[in-house]
């Protein structure tokens, strides 16, 4: 079971990387899906964001324990918190704008900053501005951490 999720998660990987390129030249805006996530951490860490896909106790789908594993993996905690503070059911269906004026320096667009568009698109930049902020605490070792030790 572990090997067919490893292969999907290489396929969609591949995809997204031939996708990438074009997506930064032409900042383009887009539903809030783990495609645009994975551009803005790409963006700001030149990483991909699958290396953050299965990491530490908090990156990832699901969270686990109370402890994160170094800086990157409390970056994601902060996103799980962040998130959980909006109150939405769904917020990775929301659709949101933003642009960047460089690699590294992106900006939510949405007119009405109350909104959860908004405010979701404020914790995904975080995220990335927080990856990025600790990309060198970012350890092999932790990616397919085993989640029974983050309890």
């Amino acid at each position: 079971m572990r090997g067919l999720f490893l292969i999907a998660l290489t396929l969609i990987g591949i995809h997204w990387g031939s996708s990438l390129g074009n997506e930064l030249e032409t900042q383009e805006r887009g539903k809030r899906n783990a495609h645009q996530l994975c551009t803005l951490i790409f963006r700001y860490t030149s990483r991909g964001c699958l290396a953050y896909s299965a990491y530490g106790c908090f990156c990832g789908l699901r969270s686990w324990g109370s402890d994160p594993v170094d800086g990157s993996d409390s970056c994601c905690k902060q996103h799980d918190r962040c998130f959980g503070n909006l109150g939405v059911r769904n917020v990775p269906l929301v659709t949101y704008s933003y642009d960047c004026n460089g690699p590294a320096s992106c900006y939510c667009t949405n007119e009405d900053r109350s909104s959860v568009k908004y405010k979701s698109c404020l914790c995904d930049i975080e995220l990335a501005s927080c990856l990025k902020r600790n990309k060198d605490s970012y350890n092999r070792r932790y990616f397919w951490y085993r989640r029974s030790n983050c309890e």
